[in-house]
Parts: C-alpha cells; sequence; structure tokens
C-alpha cells in the first residue's frame, strides 16, 4: 500500500493506492498523525485501492471518524467494486456515506 497526500487550502486529501490489509495497517496509522491545522474537509480517495480486509476497513473508518469527531467533513471517493463488497460485508456502510452536504 502506498498514499498521497495533499494539501490545498483546508481541504486533506488522501489517494490510498494499492491493498490495505493486516500486513500495512500499521504503516496507514501514520495518517492519523498528519498535521490538520486549518483543515476543514479531508477527501480520502480509494479509485486506486485494489483490495482491502476487514482490518483495512477499520482503518478507513477509524481514520473518518477521527477526523469527523474533530468537526472536520469527510468525503470517501471512488470505491471499486471489490472494496464496496468488503465494505459491506462488514456492515459499515457508514464509511460510504455523506455526513453533511459540504463539497470537497
Amino acid at each position: 500500500m502506498t498514499f498521497d497526500v495533499d494539501v490545498d487550502g483546508s481541504v486533506l486529501r488522501v489517494a490510498v493506492k494499492g491493498e490495505l490489509d493486516l500486513a500495512c495497517a500499521d504503516l496507514f496509522d501514520c495518517l492519523f498523525d498528519l498535521s490538520t491545522d486549518g483543515i476543514e474537509t479531508v477527501v480520502l480517495d480509494l479509485g486506486a485501492l485494489t483490495f482491502c480486509d476487514v482490518t483495512g476497513v477499520n482503518a478507513l473508518s477509524g481514520l473518518r471518524g477521527h477526523h469527523l469527531d474533530a468537526g472536520r467533513a469527510v468525503h470517501v471517493l471512488d470505491v471499486l467494486p471489490q472494496v464496496r463488497r468488503v465494505v459491506a460485508l462488514t456492515d459499515d456502510l457508514a464509511l460510504l456515506s455523506r455526513p453533511d452536504t459540504a463539497t470537497a
């Protein structure tokens, strides 16, 4: 798994690529430590995430919750069908929902 992080004004964009599973979940945890001063919106781009197991879904859900709890809007974009199926199987469809109407 790799990820690209970009900040554009008040928007933090994280593009996750490859496979997010138990083997790399600890690496994903570093995303919780990013400086978020002035960030109002977080965009998680999963268009290049080709595989995700239950541990990966939990990591994504945890990151989403972390930013929502901090008052930031969170948008999850471009979820591939195979990742969407795992999210549905874990009954964590809130991960794919939009909690507000802010635009990214």
